[in-house]
Formats: C-alpha cells, sequence, structure tokens
C-alpha cells in the first residue's frame, strides 16, 4: 500500500489530536507521549495512548484537519518511528471506491448514473426499494 506517505513530528501529531478530541469528542488530550497502537488499511479508527490512556479517533477526524496535503485519503496506515509518525497511504478520497472526477468525465462523454454506479461498482444491483 503506498500512493503516498509522509512524516509527522510528534509535536504535530500531538497537537493534531487535541484538537479532534476537543472538536469531535468533547474530550482532552492526555498527558504524556503518544504510543500508537498497531494499524492496518481496514481500521478506520486510530488507537493510540496518551500517558496511560487510550484514545480512539476516526482517520477521517484526522484527515479533516491535516488537510488532503498531509493525508489524501482515509485509507492510510500509520506507524511510529521513534519520535515521529510515519503515514503510508493509497488513493485520494473517502476509501469507498468511486471517483468524483472519474464519475464526472463519464457523465460529460454521456454515461447516466446506473452506468457510472455499475462502472465503479460492478457486482452490485439496484433496485427500488420503495
Amino acid at each position: 500500500m503506498k500512493d503516498w506517505d509522509h512524516r509527522i513530528k510528534n509535536r504535530t501529531l500531538n497537537s493534531m489530536v487535541d484538537k479532534v478530541l476537543n472538536r469531535y469528542y468533547s474530550d482532552k488530550m492526555a498527558e504524556g507521549a503518544i504510543k500508537l497502537m498497531p494499524d492496518s488499511p481496514e481500521n478506520s479508527e486510530l488507537r493510540l495512548y496518551a500517558g496511560e490512556r487510550l484514545h480512539i479517533i476516526k482517520k477521517s477526524y484526522l484527515r479533516n484537519l491535516f488537510g488532503r496535503n498531509v493525508l489524501p485519503s482515509n485509507n492510510f496506515v500509520m506507524t511510529q518511528k521513534g519520535h515521529d509518525f510515519h503515514v503510508q497511504g493509497k488513493g485520494y478520497g473517502h476509501g469507498v471506491g468511486m471517483c468524483q472526477l472519474g464519475a464526472l468525465e463519464l457523465a460529460k462523454r454521456g454515461y447516466n448514473y446506473r452506468q457510472i454506479l455499475s462502472h465503479y461498482f460492478p457486482r452490485h444491483k439496484m433496485k427500488k426499494i420503495y
């Protein structure tokens, strides 16, 4: 998994985690150095300890605050390298499988919404539910 990768300084991650906790969880960052728990591409959340306290935060919340330059996609894995953090990711979006720019281009070429959805999600069937 590697379309992109970035290094994040410990101080920067501390600050961003604190902002995420304040904004989305109405919580404060516990005192102490961050220790990241093992991550995988399937995880939509990061688990990390600050001191003795476990914090679980959504990757999408971090991406929202860091911005697309640092975290271009929600599909990433973060590992700890000494005092810094290494982030490797794939893709450039929310991680659901449909590129908005690609869908727009197909629409410009005359594809209808059913054809576009079938292109991105070939194993799915559409049906009315009402």
